[in-house]
């Protein structure tokens, strides 16, 4: 990932080497513009083996591309956060939006399944967010190298990394 980076040029901007890159990324799909979705595919598919990638998102519901790139794409190890059911900031909505958090549970239930048929589990762990009377909106991706504390590559705005913000918005 960090060869990409050189490659690009990035550092050559001033004479100065840089620590940050701010590279703003959209989604208008209706308008083919998806620069966020072409990020974050990269992202997910450049991961150096032993690279770390954190990914929170407050709504699970993985495009196919993101899921086959995070099963099968890279060695990376993988992190994910998502919100609790109680978390979530449809629980108790009427209607049909009051069975969402129990639509996205049987989707992260769906993706444990496969990530332990394919013997994954140890590569890729899931968590989920609970606080009492909290919602949990937080959406990210932070890249580590191999062996780093500190992530080389940020993703943070309002993806949910889903269906919907891919091919809807």
């Amino acid at each position: 990932m960090s060869k990409n980076l050189e490659k690009s040029g990035v550092n050559k901007l001033d004479e100065k080497p840089l620590d940050t890159i701010v590279i703003p990324t959209l989604q208008m799909g209706p308008f083919d513009i998806v620069s966020d979705n072409t990020m974050t595919k990269k992202f997910l598919t450049s991961a150096e083996s032993n690279s770390r990638i954190q990914l929170a998102s407050d709504y699970f519901n993985l495009t196919e591309e993101y899921m086959k790139s995070i099963l099968q794409g890279t060695e990376a190890f993988y992190s994910i956060l998502m919100a609790h059911p109680k978390a979530n900031g449809f629980l108790g909505a009427s209607g049909f939006a009051g069975a969402i958090p129990a639509a996205y549970t049987q989707l992260v239930k769906l993706f444990f399944e496969t990530l332990q048929k394919g013997r994954q589990s140890k590569r890729i762990t899931m968590f989920e967010y609970q606080r009492p009377s909290w919602a949990f909106h937080a959406k990210g991706l932070w890249y580590y190298q191999p062996y780093q504390s500190l992530p080389l590559l940020t993703m943070i705005g309002s993806p949910n990394f889903g269906k919907c913000q891919y091919f809807d918005t």
